[in-house]
Order: structure tokens, then sequence, then C-alpha cells
């Protein structure tokens, strides 16, 4: 379920009303118990939802600290989205530097920190006390616990960012580190539960990690190993499928239909790429069923930084752009010149690490991780 929550979109999943319903049910509980409450059961769960209710406001709060320092940056937030295991903030693009990833990041803990400190003279309100509780386990969670996607493993990531100088190698590491940090829980939870003590939540929590770890380490895996500069792998001009800037919708379907890729460079009128269309944003279009003569001008994106990059570059560069600017296809330009030279796209990259993944029997990569991916 989304709806607009001030100028930002919320997504509510399924399972958050199932977070609901459980912190709800346990918070009822707890209220029934207390010896000196002559309150009828239905005010003790009125008590449980409104307290259930201020709780997961304060997990929206921590997710509004992300988006709003974000959005100090120069950042566009597309949305923020609450579920069983909290929530996140996405942005449009990736942060363009680790010191602000790195402050982006504080600034959700910060934020639930702020809470616990603003809640703590008030414990003896049953309702601030749980807040406290929460908020302070919300912030040390996330900050101290140097896991993918947590704050705290963003925190980590930044560090490494501005040690090696490329996203996607950071992140890679970023993320093994994750996978090992998981592990390690799990082992002192089995340990502690071994010793009689209550952490099985501990365990449950670790396996959530080591599961969202491998999730964030595939499409970053094996960047470190990349050797292959950009101009082995891209498909060069000559073998550029193109679409003219005079084309109309109904030619955009049937290249996509020859084809089946999700963005086309555009050509002019003497054959030099002038920009590209993207397959998804083409589908805006009011006309985009009924009436095929639509021109194609209005959802060409000219080239600009975001979407080219020179072809001195080594392709780790081109990944790490490709993940800043949350693209799958960029061109190649000439340095110096500007003039198109080439295209590459995200499938290109994942099929060097599919053969850094799968080496052939001498240890070694295949020859399509050295030649021209377009020429196999």
């Amino acid at each position: 379920m989304t709806i607009p929550f001030f100028r930002y979109r919320l997504t509510l999943h399924y399972s958050w009303f199932i977070l609901f319903g459980l912190l709800t049910w346990g918070l009822s509980a707890e209220f029934i118990s207390q010896p000196s409450d002559t309150l009828p059961v239905t005010a003790h769960w009125a008590l449980a939802v409104y307290a259930t209710t201020l709780i997961l406001a304060s997990v929206l709060l921590h997710e509004l600290g992300h988006a709003v320092v974000a959005e100090h940056y120069g950042l566009r937030v597309t949305g923020i989205s609450l579920h069983l295991l909290g929530g996140w903030t996405t942005f449009e693009k990736e942060c363009p530097s680790p010191r602000i990833s790195a402050i982006v990041a504080l600034a959700g803990p910060a934020c639930s920190l702020l809470l616990a400190a603003l809640a703590w003279p008030f414990q003896g309100d049953i309702v601030c006390r749980n807040l406290y509780k929460v908020n302070l386990v919300l912030g040390i969670y996330n900050l101290f616990i140097p896991c993918l996607p947590l704050d705290g493993g963003r925190i980590l990531h930044a560090w490494l960012w501005h040690r090696s100088g490329s996203f996607a190698q950071a992140w890679e590491q970023a993320a093994q580190a994750s996978k090992h940090i998981s592990v390690g829980m799990m082992t002192l939870a089995i340990i502690g539960l071994a010793l009689h003590y209550e952490t099985l939540w501990i365990f449950f929590i670790a396996i959530i990690l080591r599961l969202l770890a491998d999730q964030a380490h595939k499409p970053v895996a094996y960047s470190q190993q990349f050797q292959t500069h950009l101009l082995h792998l891209m498909v060069p001009r000559a073998g550029i499928i193109s679409i003219a800037d005079t084309a109309t919708l109904a030619d955009l379907k049937l290249l996509f239909l020859r084809h089946g890729y999700s963005a086309y460079p555009v050509r002019n009128a003497i054959g030099h790429i002038t920009g590209l269309v993207r397959y998804r944003d083409a589908q805006q279009s009011a006309g985009w069923m009924t009436d095929e003569r639509t021109p194609l001008a209005p959802y060409i994106t000219p080239l600009t930084a975001s979407n080219s990059l020179s072809a001195q570059i080594p392709l780790i560069e081109a990944l790490d752009k490709m993940i800043l600017e949350k693209v799958d296809q960029l061109l190649v330009l000439e340095e110096g010149e500007g003039e198109c030279v080439g295209w590459i796209t995200r499938s290109m990259i994942t099929r060097v690490q599919d053969a850094l993944r799968h080496p052939g029997p001498d240890g070694k990569a295949p020859a399509t991780v050295t030649q021209p991916i377009w020429q196999n």
C-alpha cells in the first residue's frame, strides 16, 4: 500500500501490518500485567495500539532522518518503505561521495538516539519507557552492526570507498565482511543457547543479515578482479543498434520486439549519436497503446554526463558510474571530441562477472573477459 506522506511516497509492505499486530499483542500483555492498573481490558488494548503507533512512527522518523539529510545534499528521495524488519529510504541516485554517504547513513541512528534521549526522563510512563527502549536499540543496532544494508554497514562501505576510490569494490568488501559478521553472530547465538541464554533472536537476525549480505554482494561480485578495459568490452559504433530521432513509438516497439533491449542510442540525420531512449520512458506516453504515430522525440534523453563516459576509463569505473547513476546503459565517448564510439550495458559487465565466477580448467578466466563481448 502506497500513500502520500508530505512530499514523500510512503509504502507500507504487508509485513508491516504483521509487525503492527505482533507489537500490539506483546504490548497489550505487558500493560494488562501491570499490578497497579485498574483499567478495563479494552483500555489496555487501546493503550497498546497507541504505543505501537508511536513506536512505528519513530521508525518512520528514523527513515525521515535519512531522507531530509539526503535532500540537503541534493539527492532526490523516490520513496520510503516500511516493513517487518524496519524500513528503507530509496533515492533516484546513489550518494555521490563517501562523505555524503556516511552522513546520510548516520542521520537515521542519530534521529533514533535523539528520540531515545527525549523519552529517557519520562520512563515512569510505560509508553515512554517502551519508546526509549525501542529507539535506543534501533539506534545502536543500526549504528554498531557493520552489516549491509544496515546503516553501520553503509558507514563501513563509505570508509572502504574512501580508501579504494571505487564504489563497487568497496561494496563488495563490505558485503563480504557482512557475511563473516553474520556467521559470527550465528555462532555466538548457538553458544549462548548452549549456555541457556536467550539468544535465539540473535540467531534469526543473523540469518536475515546473511541473506541480505548475499543479495548485496551479487551485483558487484568479482569487481575487485576486474582487469578488462572498457574498450575491450563495449559494442563499437559500427555494431550499435540505434534508432532515428525522427522515429515514432511504433518504430521503437518494433525494435524492442526484434532485439528486446531496454534502451537504444538515438542517431540524427547524419548518423551521429545524440542521446538515447529508454523503453520504460516511452511507455509513459498517453498514446502508447492507441496512437503509434506519436513522435519519439519527447522521450529522448540527450547526451549528458550521467548517461555517458570516456572511452579511456577502466571497466570498474564504468560499473561504478552505472551504480551511482542507477542506469543500465552508458554511451562511450571519445575523449576531447565528444563523439560516440561505443555502447556498454550492465548485462555485458554481468557476463564478465559470470566468466570470473566460472574460470576455465587452468583457473584462468575464459576469453570472454579479454576480448570484446560483441564478438562472441
